[in-house]
């Protein structure tokens, strides 16, 4: 058995999601699934503050257009690294909406931009559409250095 240390503050914070009545994300169909992440987001996170840039842009994708967000500390700078972000929820929850406070907290803390992709979701679009966007945005982020507006 592997000991593993939780902070006090996590622990109170995992012991309240439990203690929350109704389903679990997984015991509901996706479209209900992602409402509950959605409604847990100013829960679950800081808000999102202010940051220089935060705006959204379109990116090419292979079958549409893959929307997503960059967040920065500064207004202007050199072209050079960004982190992007991919959100979490296994391909068929979450969205850029869901992962915002943590991806502008992200951007001030390493002052780096933050390019948040909001690729296609399953089961709506099945595997690989939400691979084959992410590598496409990331090509494109890789490849049009200032491009992306940062």
């Amino acid at each position: 058995m592997v000991d593993v240390f939780i902070r006090d503050d996590v622990a109170t914070f995992l012991t309240f999601l439990n203690a929350v009545p109704g389903p679990r994300t997984h015991e509901v169909p996706p479209t209900e699934s992602r409402a509950m992440m959605a409604a847990m987001r100013d829960v679950a996170d800081a808000p999102v503050g202010v940051l220089a840039v935060n705006r959204e842009i379109e990116i090419p994708g292979p079958q549409s257009i893959i929307k997503a967000q960059i967040f920065d500390a500064r207004e202007s700078r050199e072209a050079g690294p960004v982190m992007v972000f991919y959100h979490g929820g296994g391909f068929v929850i979450g969205d850029i909406f869901v992962y915002e406070p943590y991806c502008a907290e992200v951007a001030r803390q390493i002052d780096l931009p933050v390019i948040s992709v909001d690729y296609r979701l399953a089961p709506e679009h099945p595997f690989p559409a939400a691979a084959d966007d992410c590598e496409a945005a990331t090509r494109w982020i890789a490849e049009s250095p200032g491009g992306a507006g940062v």
